[in-house]
């Protein structure tokens, strides 16, 4: 049975399977001797293969992993890893690195890549780069100083900025001098002087810690009790008491007036309503609570009060 080779797809009979066949020249030959042609290179006069006859894809691209077809490149700077350097741009490197070393000798500039700063190429490049660094630098040290500091300012003068105003704080406090440190001044002197308010707040009757801000301390002053306390006031009673609440205190004494009696409470003690004839009513007195106090008279009129802590 006839077949075809795998390569070039030439037309083949079976010895065996075929002998009997017709020979025909046309698939026999022919056809054969075209696809053999069809695969056969021309040459160029100089005896070479033309490019585009070449089987590129046998040929790939070369890079760090395989070989192939590679390009030559002049350059000195290229960060190619498919190109490869010409022994022209190895010796420009070469007279670079040459004079680099020169120049270094010559000028006793030493090694520049070993400058710590960004820019390595020159030394008027490092040298700029570490003027931008300063002068930034004393900017935003300018800026945290304020007035009258400015970026224009050495760095002596800024110095002079910050005693300056360490001293302006440090007679605030009352407490340090211009030569503290600014931790000193903050974390030793002012914590020193809020640990002292805490105190004194808290001998007057105020909830204080030295762990709160200077502000939530100073708020409290206002708190401070300088003296007694008093509230007045007057109201109809709701089944015969008068509740009185939301008093700044806790009473100690308390007079009511209605319809001419009078009653009072001596811290606790209380008495009955009774009027100026030494008339009385029975069950009746005043009932000090938490921030307020009681009142009990069975009226419908007004009754009148004052009270102390």
């Amino acid at each position: 049975m006839a077949s075809n080779t795998p390569r070039l797809g030439l037309y083949k009979k079976d010895p065996v399977a075929d002998a009997n066949d017709t020979f025909n020249i046309q698939t026999m030959l022919n056809d054969n001797w075209d696809k053999i042609d069809s695969k056969v290179a021309t040459l160029e006069p100089d005896g070479k293969i033309p490019a585009e006859q070449l089987p590129q894809q046998s040929l790939p691209t070369a890079s760090t992993t395989q070989a192939g077809i590679v390009k030559l490149n002049t350059s000195t700077n290229s960060t190619s890893t498919t190109e490869a350097a010409t022994p022209s741009a190895v010796k420009d490197v070469n007279d670079a690195l040459a004079a680099h070393s020169a120049d270094n000798a010559a000028h006793g500039i030493g090694d520049k890549s070993t400058l710590l700063t960004s820019n390595k190429n020159t030394i008027v490049e490092a040298i700029n780069e570490l003027f931008t660094f300063a002068n930034s630098g004393k900017s935003s040290v300018a800026s945290a100083i304020g007035s009258p500091a400015s970026s224009g300012d050495t760095f002596s003068q800024l110095a002079t900025h910050i005693i300056n105003h360490k001293t302006s704080l440090a007679n605030s406090l009352g407490s340090g001098s211009g030569s503290d440190s600014l931790q000193t001044l903050v974390n030793t002197r002012l914590q020193g002087l809020k640990n002292t308010l805490a105190t004194n707040l808290t001998n007057k009757g105020q909830t204080a810690n030295g762990s709160e801000t200077l502000l939530s301390l100073i708020n409290k002053v206002a708190n401070v009790n300088t003296g007694k306390r008093w509230a007045s006031g007057s109201g109809v009673p709701t089944g015969n008491v008068l509740t009185v609440t939301n008093l700044s205190f806790t009473p100690r004494y308390a007079i009511a007036i209605v319809n001419g009696y009078v009653a009072a409470n001596y811290e606790g003690t209380t008495s009955v309503f009774s009027n100026s004839v030494n008339s009385y009513i029975a069950n009746t007195y005043i009932h000090f609570r938490t921030n307020g106090l009681d009142i009990y008279f069975p009226t419908s009129g007004s009754i009148s009060w004052i009270a102390f802590e």
